[in-house]
């Protein structure tokens, strides 16, 4: 997230002087009004440090400062990731590091990043803030001497997609996703470290304000395409060995004891440091003029000169973060406005699906696939790219494929992607893709290749008309990407195991969205991939229904669900003083399995499972009357057995029904 600065506050510049004058003092009126409520700074905190993105925009609100969200979560990220990263770094020596030793330092996080589980594992360390599980994931990388440095990785990304949320309301913008974008930012840093000269080169570069060099290196390694996330990398790593060279210019001790991160208290002295600062020009003027412009030994000399020497870290981080995020205003500039595929249904893939590059492509936190046709959407579609009428095109990465393919007119469902209206027209009409006409309906079609024009209307007063977008982009049906397989489970009966050959399984695909001007040849720009899809539609034939009572194989199944009971016999025979109730549910993402006993006496059934996998593809097992009853105890009447398996599946808008089967017994 960068403040979009003026235009003329290129690096270096006095204008850019001025901007970060101008944020200094702010932020300083900003504090001054939150300082008055004590309770206030420490809960904003305490929301950044839980995730509570609701909370925080709610104490701001309260405070009437939430049209400032941008400066104010830019303050606290410095603050609370230079308390937290101390006080889990007490133990680790403060060095300054060389430019060698940061590459080593970037080399060794990428390769820990790619490890989804250390990485993972790195990230709730950090939000338990347990030193001794980071530190022992550290170590095993080679990465402890550097535990400081990391935890800033971490946490200054973490605290980047905060304000992120915090700014974008309920939805969470594209980087929303932690591990991903730190693997990411990870794996472009990594490839320039891997190359001594261009590392150093961009150093030296971004400390000059160099912003033609840096993008120069970055075009031709190919990392271009990582901007923002590089910057995020630059201008955590710049501001870090700045910092750290600046301050040990003092003695630690003068810093005081590091604050516990659970202790409110420090948050508010700082704040109030800040406001007496802020409400001097000269002061103000000092330190932003050396934070831009001087060198470390000018900065460091401001520091003591106004006696906040016991702030330095967190003073140093603040102005070298501001002042680097506005040199990524200039290596990444903004893009012309474009859409973007976020979602899937009504999962962002970005926060709400393991969709990352190796991730397992299920959603998050309930662990469901894909299946049926998907509504992939997002942001709404633009009317002009480049000075003409724009195009967009889905492909998929299939398993087994060399290259992505495009999603084809056959395999899309009619979709509405938006509204017609003109002055005049009562009823609107709707542009359909795939659409098969009628009177409300203007139908779009889609190219051989895949290719959809986007309505370009534009003038509600004119026959021209008014074309609005719903955010709705293609609805794919997955059934047609792949030769999904149909099981046949003819000897399989209640009660028994599901051979492995039959159990099914996931696909995991890829998904994105191209974008062109039309006329153009070219394959577009990426406007949102999901690297890591989950997708089942695997179905099951001749699965046993009603068990022996009324002896059926049915096709087309989503699941395998069956249930029996012995002592029916060939499916009338009465119950007595024994009851086996056997059962089998199967499928790739099997959900709870439940059985009930509907009949006289509320009675239940335990279900004993003979499979043990974890998370079960497969249970099967015998369920008898629930202790201390038995079948002796239950009254002389009918009852029936259901079984119901819940599949974790999902079009992205919606979940299937339990599956389910039954039988009925007497009990004599």
């Amino acid at each position: 997230m960068t403040q979009s600065p003026h235009q003329d506050a290129v690096p270096g510049s006095h204008a850019e002087v001025e901007v970060a004058s101008e944020e200094v003092r702010d932020v300083g009126a900003i504090l001054n009004r939150l300082l008055d409520d004590e309770a206030v700074l420490p809960n904003l905190e305490e929301a950044m440090r839980t995730n509570d993105v609701a909370s925080f925009a709610e104490l701001l609100e309260r405070a009437g400062v939430f049209e400032r969200t941008e400066l104010i979560c830019r303050w606290i990220c410095s603050w609370h990731i230079q308390r937290v990263c101390f006080w889990l770094c007490r133990d680790v020596p403060m060095d300054e590091l060389s430019v060698d030793e940061a590459r080593e330092a970037t080399i060794a996080f990428a390769a820990l990043a790619q490890s989804e589980g250390a990485l993972s594992g790195l990230v709730e360390s950090l939000d338990r803030l347990d030193a001794d599980a980071f530190h022992s994931t550290l170590k095993e990388f080679g990465l402890l001497r550097w535990a400081r440095l990391v935890c800033v990785w971490v946490l200054t990304v973490r605290c980047q997609l905060f304000c992120y949320r915090l700014a974008a309301g309920p939805r969470t913008k594209a980087e929303g996703d932690l591990v991903v974008s730190l693997r990411n930012m990870a794996a472009a840093a990594g490839k320039l470290a891997a190359r001594a000269d261009d590392f150093a080169a961009v150093l030296d570069a971004h400390a000059k304000g160099d912003v033609q060099t840096v993008r120069a290196v970055l075009e031709r390694l190919d990392l271009i395409k990582y901007c923002r996330l590089f910057c995020w990398w630059l201008c955590i790593l710049v501001p870090f060995l700045r910092c750290i060279r600046i301050c040990l210019l003092f003695d630690p001790v003068q810093f005081g004891p590091v604050p516990k991160p659970t202790d409110p208290g420090p948050i508010r002295e700082w704040a109030k440091a800040v406001v007496d600062v802020a409400a001097d020009d000269k002061a103000v003027a000092a330190l932003t003029e050396a934070a831009v412009r001087g060198s470390d030994d000018d900065l460091a000399g401001v520091v003591k000169e106004l006696d906040l020497i016991r702030w330095c870290p967190y003073l140093c981080f603040w102005l070298r973060r501001l002042i680097c995020l506005r040199f990524c205003y200039f290596l990444c500039p903004p893009r012309p406005p474009l859409p973007y595929f976020y979602k899937l249904g009504t999962y962002d893939y970005t926060s709400h699906v393991d969709a990352g590059i190796g991730g397992t492509g299920l959603t998050t936190p309930d662990h469901r696939a894909f299946f049926s046709t998907v509504r992939l959407n997002g942001s709404a579609l633009q009317k002009q790219y480049n000075g003409g009428a724009p195009e967009y095109r889905f492909e998929v990465f299939l398993p087994g494929a060399a290259d992505w393919s495009p999603v084809l007119p056959a395999q899309i469902a009619p979709t509405n992607i938006g509204s017609f209206t003109r002055v005049g027209l009562i009823t609107p009409k709707q542009y359909v893709v795939n659409g098969t006409g009628g009177p409300d309906e203007i139908t779009i079609p889609v190219a051989a290749d895949g290719w959809i024009a986007v309505p370009t209307a534009n003038n509600y007063w004119t026959a021209e008309g008014f074309f609005s977008s719903t955010g709705d982009y293609l609805n794919l049906q997955t059934s047609t990407l792949l030769a999904w397989p149909v099981h046949d489970v003819s000897i399989v009966d209640a009660g028994d195991d599901v051979p492995p050959a039959q159990r099914g399984a996931d696909q995991v695909i890829s998904i994105r969205m191209s974008w062109r001007k039309v006329g153009d040849l070219g394959a577009g720009i990426d406007v949102g991939t999901a690297h890591s899809v989950a997708v089942c539609n695997d179905i099951w034939n001749q699965v046993q229904k009603f068990g022996s009572w009324v002896p059926t194989r049915v096709n087309g199944q989503l699941a395998v669900v069956s249930v029996n009971i012995d002592e029916i016999g060939a499916g009338c025979a009465d119950v007595t003083d024994q009851l086996h109730v056997r059962y089998t549910a199967e499928h790739p993402n099997l959900g709870p399995v439940t059985m009930t006993l509907t009949g006289p006496g509320g009675f239940s059934l335990s279900m004993v499972d003979d499979a043990a996998a974890s998370p079960p593809t497969v249970v099967f097992g015998v369920a008898e009357v629930t202790a201390p009853s038995t079948a002796k105890n239950l009254f002389k009447c009918t009852y029936v057995v259901e079984l119901a398996a819940e599949v974790l599946l999902t079009t992205g808008d919606s979940e299937p029904s339990p599956v389910k089967d039954m039988v009925a017994f007497h009990k004599s």
